[in-house]
């Protein structure tokens, strides 16, 4: 099961998402402000989370250009 923030549960423990993608930064990526506002009131908290590129949604957000995005997840730092 995947957590919001981005984590996997796997019979107890944790671990970080496969390559820092993360349901969040899925969201940014599709460019769903409505997927991002949704996550982020559910309590989404790994805004910073990196893929192996170094890509965060955070990072992601702002190189679209999708202010209203930014916006929403600076609410999370």
């Amino acid at each position: 099961a995947m957590d919001l923030d981005g984590t996997r549960t796997f019979n107890g423990s944790s671990s970080g998402a496969h390559d820092g993608v993360n349901p969040l930064f899925l969201a940014v990526e599709s460019q769903s402000a409505e997927s991002v506002r949704m996550l982020v009131l559910a309590g989404a908290k790994n805004v910073n989370a990196k893929k192996g590129n170094g890509m965060s949604a955070l990072l992601l957000a702002s190189a679209l250009g999708r202010v209203d995005i930014l916006k929403l997840l600076l609410k999370r730092l």
